[in-house]
């Protein structure tokens, strides 16, 4: 029976272990652990050939999200000083 990996990677290792910012034994462990876990496999190799680079992403996603946050604050606002012009 196959032992459980145990160490998750995330995006950000696997971003490293891409742009070649790994010691040679994190290399080889991540490596090592791709050929016992086939999705940790197609993530590298899904982002090793998207290209797709995503610390631009996720600040493309941050300020949207920041973007849309500050709008809901400011309707939030806009409806408790109308529904309080109503009361009065």
């Amino acid at each position: 029976m196959k032992e459980e990996p145990t160490y998750h990677y995330s995006a950000a290792d696997i971003q490293r272990y891409l742009q070649g910012k790994m010691s040679a034994a994190e290399m080889h462990a991540i490596e090592k652990a791709a050929l016992d876990d086939p999705f940790l496999a197609d993530a590298l190799e899904g982002y090793r050939d998207s290209g797709v680079d995503m610390e631009r992403d996720l600040d493309v996603f941050r300020t949207s999200m920041n973007e849309k946050m500050a709008l809901k604050a400011k309707v939030s606002w806009l409806i408790m000083a109308a529904a309080a012009a109503l009361v009065i």
